[in-house]
């Protein structure tokens, strides 16, 4: 396909890009080429008016520069955040609330401060006994079953084990309420604070208890995420803001890190000559996964909102204005990688836009590498052989925020003769 695009008498180069449309959806990858082509940084009149940041540099200084785009409201106006447009029903996804992704300066930095520790290279290396034994739990089970959904039943239950078991919340089955945050995150009709629907009784059920386990913990600290937090920056944090941190680190791997699995598994079934070279040499995994949060595109990008008058890419960006960082065109801009279109693992490593950038760059990228990591080797040594019908996978019908899969049943072929070990 081929976009329309042209300036308008202020100089705008003007495009119909709508990034929640079906076409975007189906013809993602043309259109991105069809806005580098058009220019750095392109005006589309969806949802009120915004700026496409289309190629890596001007994505990259959108991303890293959060004192001239914000994911704070300016003015007191409405928009604001991390989505565009900013979500009518969702009140937990709009900004001023307790989740540090809609606010920068100190009071983000004292939150990811007490944070980052816990999700640091180090941390997510001592980590590596819970990956492991949650990894071989669920797929003692799903490779008895044979045929399996790869997200709900392998990658998502693992995440959701993980996750419950660092952070310290303490559900006996964390799956139902990851579940219900990532069903409300990209349905904002259900959101509505009167819905009776059952995910929204579970999630309004699942943030009251993060607030009586932040409240337990003062009284009774453990060896966990949570304790740390009620105890970080002397104190001062309180019980909602701990549960906005918790939410927020559910919110970045509920489906995120499961998403990624179920790409690399998926891609993975199409290609058997890279099935056996990471076979024979598990340590090539972390250069697929470099390659794949390249490649596969999970984060579709982000909205930010100028805080000043500025020059980008050409444009003259008003204080005010929504811009969106389109992340997976940067990952293939020609200008920076030669060949995007090919996957290559040997790739010189560069700094991909997988994780965002900047401030809000992504808190557990180190643990979803872990995890996807031990995902990919444990159904490699399990299984020796498996099928994915392409026909029957079903993709996300909106891809503005992140690609994925609503259904990927995997079949098991042959089980391997050897047990796994995750190491």
């Amino acid at each position: 396909m081929s976009l329309e695009i042209a300036p308008d008498a202020d100089g705008r180069l003007v495009c119909p890009f709508d990034h929640h449309s079906p076409e975007y959806a189906q013809q993602n990858r043309e259109m991105f080429k069809d806005l580098r082509d058009a220019g750095p940084v392109v005006w589309s009149e969806a949802y009120g008016g915004f700026w496409v940041a289309t190629d890596y540099v001007h994505i990259r200084e959108v991303l890293n520069d959060s004192e001239t785009f914000t994911v704070e409201t300016i003015d007191g106006a409405r928009e604001g955040g991390t989505l565009l447009p900013a979500p009518r029903g969702a009140a937990f996804l709009k900004p001023d609330t307790t989740l540090f992704n809609f606010f920068d300066g100190e009071r983000h930095d004292r939150v990811r401060a007490a944070l980052n520790p816990h999700f640091s290279r180090r941390r997510v290396a001592q980590l590596a006994p819970l990956i492991e034994a949650t990894v071989s739990r669920v797929l003692d089970r799903v490779v008895e079953q044979r045929e399996f959904d790869i997200v709900y039943d392998l990658a998502a239950p693992i995440t959701a084990g993980i996750v419950n078991e660092h952070m310290g919340f303490g559900l006996e089955d964390p799956a139902p309420f990851f579940r219900a945050v990532f069903s409300l995150k990209r349905a904002e009709e259900v959101a509505d604070p009167a819905s009776k629907d059952p995910v929204v009784t579970t999630y309004k059920e699942g943030w009251a208890y993060l607030g009586e386990v932040a409240r337990a913990r003062r009284e009774e600290p453990r060896d966990d995420v949570i304790s740390a937090l009620v105890q970080a920056d002397d104190g001062a944090f309180t019980d909602e803001d701990i549960q906005g941190m918790c939410m927020n680190v559910i919110f970045g791997a509920a489906d995120t890190t499961a998403a990624f699995t179920a790409h690399s598994l998926t891609f993975l079934a199409e290609r058997p000559d890279l099935q056996a070279e990471l076979r024979a040499d598990p340590k090539k995994i972390p250069a697929f996964i470099r390659e794949g949060l390249r490649y596969f595109n999970v984060a579709m990008g982000v909205a930010r909102t100028a805080t000043r008058d500025v020059e980008l890419g050409g444009m003259q960006i008003r204080r005010g204005d929504r811009v969106f960082a389109l992340q997976p065109s940067g990952n293939l801009d020609p200008a920076l990688y030669e060949e995007p279109e090919a996957f290559d693992m040997a790739r010189p490593a560069q700094q991909h836009l997988g994780f965002g950038g900047g401030i809000h760059s992504c808190l557990g990228a180190s643990l979803a590498q872990a995890i996807v990591a031990a995902d990919i080797r444990g159904v490699l040594e399990r299984v020796e052989a498996y099928s994915i019908d392409p026909g029957k996978l079903v993709r996300n019908s909106d891809l503005s925020f992140i690609s994925l899969f609503e259904e990927a049943p995997m079949r098991v072929d042959v089980v391997a003769d050897r047990q796994a070990t995750v190491p």
